[in-house]
């Protein structure tokens, strides 16, 4: 049988992998309640917002559910993979945790809205007003996403560089990739959070329009933790919260 490459796991798939094994082994039954996020971070040793990445892996995998205000439920109990002792996760796959780029995004696109602000021509504006008015008129779907994703990368256009457009691209994409894997992640958004991630992006664009690097900052902001709400939310919560659309819309 030929070798096969072994794929390191970030801390959270490990955290995730040892959780899913405390179920298989039955130390938590289906059906029962998971320590509180707190706890599990401090007996794992690791810091809270890893077990927050590790029961979205687990949710994602349909082993964990988890209930506003009444935290974590085993699901179902994961069956061992006989080769290699993991559970079928693939959590090898789902790349770098959600809330660790939703976390360089704040880094990386505030700062890019702030430069934006400052280095903006009145095209840009146009690009990025035209952008907002395909978020409104598809009112959800795919074609929202597609003219979301347009916003954001004609926004770092907008700073003249290049290698920003990239990574703010990049960035995009595998956040939006993502959040379409939580289980509520096909559901249509409220009518309420449409139009809060619309005015969001209309935050964005009238500060450019102002010239105003401080005020582009704290639109861009207040945008992403809007995003960062939609993974720190559970899955079955009651309804997205506002900027959680499908198809990584309110990104």
């Amino acid at each position: 049988m030929p070798l096969k490459t072994i794929a390191p796991l970030r801390l959270y798939q490990q955290v995730a992998e040892q959780i899913a094994a405390l179920i298989a082994d039955d130390e938590y039954a289906v059906g029962a309640r998971l320590p509180a996020e707190r706890d599990l971070a401090l007996s794992l040793g690791v810091s809270r917002p890893v077990v927050r990445e590790a029961m979205i892996a687990l949710e994602l995998a349909g082993i964990v559910g988890v209930r506003m205000g009444s935290g974590a439920f085993v699901v179902r109990k994961p069956a061992r993979d006989g080769l290699s002792g993991g559970f079928g996760l693939s959590l090898a796959d789902l790349g770098p945790g959600p809330l660790a780029l939703v976390e360089a995004r704040e880094a990386i696109e505030c700062e890019v809205a702030a430069r934006a602000a400052v280095e903006r021509s009145e095209a840009d504006l146009a690009a990025l007003a035209a952008a907002i008015a395909g978020m409104r008129a598809s009112a959800g779907g795919e074609a929202q996403g597609s003219a979301d994703r347009d916003f954001h990368v004609r926004l770092a256009e907008a700073t003249g560089n290049a290698v920003l457009v990239r990574i703010v691209d990049q960035l995009w994409r595998e956040l939006g990739a993502a959040l379409r894997q939580r289980p509520d992640g096909a559901a249509g958004p409220a009518r309420g959070a449409r139009d809060a991630a619309l005015a969001e992006h209309e935050a964005i664009l009238a500060a450019l329009a102002a010239g105003d690097p401080v005020a582009a900052r704290g639109a861009m902001r207040a945008h992403l933790a809007s995003v960062r709400a939609v993974l720190t939310t559970p899955a079955a919560a009651a309804g997205p919260a506002p900027g959680a659309l499908p198809e990584a819309e309110g990104c």
